[in-house]
Order: C-alpha cells, then structure tokens, then sequence
C-alpha cells in the first residue's frame, strides 16, 4: 500500500508543477502580445495623429481608437493625410 500512495502524491505534485509553468507560459504570451498589438495599432506608427476630430491637413480618419501616451481612447480617431 505505501508505494501506491506515493505514486498518487508523485503524481500531484508533477501536476501541480506542471500548472505552474503552464501559467507562467501563458502570461508571458498574453503580456508579449498585448505589446505586439499595440506596436501594430500604434497610429503614431502608422503617420497619424490620434486626435477627438480630424484636422484639416489630416482629414482621413484610419481607424477609430488609438493610445494618447499610455491611455487608450475608443473615441478618439487616428487621423491621416490625404497625400
């Protein structure tokens, strides 16, 4: 009887482990692609000014949504030149 109960605990505590490096795995792929995300919506990036209203000079409105600094802004346009 002894070695099947250390068999069972053997067994929970590569579990256990197994959980944990799944979860570090998991964060360091969430956390790397919310910046990969951002660096490819970035409209700075793209030749834009993110902007409430689109000016004159830059009347094209690419996408709606953009980060002013650190804070993101759904109602703010990424507006960009015509020419």
């Amino acid at each position: 009887m002894q070695k099947k109960s250390q068999l069972t605990f053997n067994t929970i505590i590569i579990a256990v482990i197994a959980l944990v490096v799944l979860s570090v795995l998991i964060y360091l792929l969430l956390s790397r692609t919310a910046l990969f995300k951002r660096g490819i919506g970035d409209c700075e990036a793209k030749g834009g000014e993110c902007k409430e209203s689109c000016p004159a000079d830059k009347p094209i409105s690419a996408f709606k949504g953009c980060y002013v600094g650190n804070e993101y802004k759904e109602d703010y346009n990424c507006c960009i030149g015509a020419g």
